[in-house]
């Protein structure tokens, strides 16, 4: 019976031979706010200069990929989607589209560095953050080549090269990000 000496208040009469924990010690779940903004704390500095590291990374690998490797598959792509397209690339667009490689970078150590907490600094969790990036950049590219703007042999062929590109500019942009004091997940090595 609830209430009685030995029997809990939730009704069931499994007696209490010990408390959980000793009186007046803190709860194994308690949390201090101080450790906790340390650890999920997003160092700013590092972020942008391993977001950078990793833009360039990305920049001078798509311009190898799309400007050396494969230009004819893209001169063909962009010719089937218009003939206006099929023209070397301007000095703006090739400006934007660096800047765009450098946005990307930056978006995969700022990923990078937000779930390390959670995942532990290391290779995986950068692996983790650049397929991320990727599966999003490969859904909207499969979505346009749903509406026929390209063929899916060309998507699945970009995507796969791709995947590896951002595998290597995250394990780049995290090596750069490295924090010599933050506590790492054990199960994962630390840069």
């Amino acid at each position: 019976m609830p209430g009685q000496a030995g029997v809990p208040r939730g009704g069931h009469n499994l007696p209490l031979e010990r408390p959980l924990r000793p009186a007046g010690e803190p709860s194994p779940w308690a949390i201090d706010p101080h450790t906790l903004e340390d650890v999920v704390a997003i160092n700013t500095q590092k972020a942008v200069t391993g977001g950078l590291a990793a833009g360039v990374v990305l920049a001078v690998l798509d311009f190898l990929i799309n400007g050396v490797l494969f230009v004819e598959q893209n001169e063909a792509a962009a010719a089937a989607l218009n003939p206006d397209l099929a023209v070397d690339p301007t000095g703006g667009q090739i400006a934007m589209f660096v800047a765009l490689d450098i946005v990307l970078g930056l978006m995969i150590v700022w990923l990078y560095a937000a779930i390390r907490p959670r995942l532990g600094a290391g290779p995986k969790t950068a692996m983790i953050a650049g397929v991320f990036v990727w599966a999003v950049i490969t859904l909207i590219f499969l979505f346009q080549t749903a509406m026929g703007l390209w063929e899916m042999s060309y998507t699945l062929t970009f995507s796969a090269i791709f995947l590896v590109v951002f595998l290597i500019v995250a394990y780049v942009g995290a090596a750069v990000y490295k924090e010599d004091d933050a506590p790492a997940a054990p199960a994962t090595p630390s840069y």
